[in-house]
């Protein structure tokens, strides 16, 4: 169910679970038990995101850096939010981080892409959790001005 939470919800679409009770009206243990589960994860893995010491937006909004100077941190996911009041106009994105113990400070690191954004984008970094000092989201085509609701980073055991 998780990996199907990320291919919906995560990929701006809605995830409908079928919670069909059985003939006395109730919905059965087992399956009350599953949808607690999957709930429990997504609280744990999304409920707090890893806090920036800096959050530094550009004027034309297609470049969005989270900083963290003062002690790096272990991530592996972004998520990605567009306020969609004039509708959804990212059409396409990269997430790059600075590793902590890379020689070179001024090296990014390309962990994510994407090609549109909408209500919700979640990435699962194929390189796993990594330690870094910042991270950026540089929408790279839009048809109008982004507006970025959200851009969070996480850890989820």
């Amino acid at each position: 169910m998780i990996q199907v939470y990320h291919q919906t919800v995560g990929r701006n679409c809605l995830l409908m679970l079928d919670l069909t009770p059985d003939r006395t009206g109730l919905i059965p243990s087992a399956y009350a038990t599953r949808y607690k589960q999957l709930g429990d994860f997504i609280r744990s893995c999304y409920g707090t995101s890893v806090t920036p010491t800096q959050r530094l937006t550009f004027d034309d909004s297609t470049l969005h850096i989270q900083s963290f100077n003062s002690t790096p941190v272990t991530v592996d996911r972004s998520v990605i939010q567009e306020d969609q009041t004039k509708g959804q106009v990212i059409r396409s994105y990269i997430v790059d981080v600075q590793l902590a113990n890379s020689t070179d400070p001024t090296q990014w690191i390309t962990v994510a892409q994407g090609t549109s954004v909408g209500n919700k984008k979640i990435d699962l970094w194929k390189g796993g959790p990594l330690l870094i000092t910042a991270a950026r989201l540089n929408i790279t085509q839009s048809v109008d001005t982004p507006v970025i609701k959200a851009f969070s980073l996480y850890l989820c055991a």
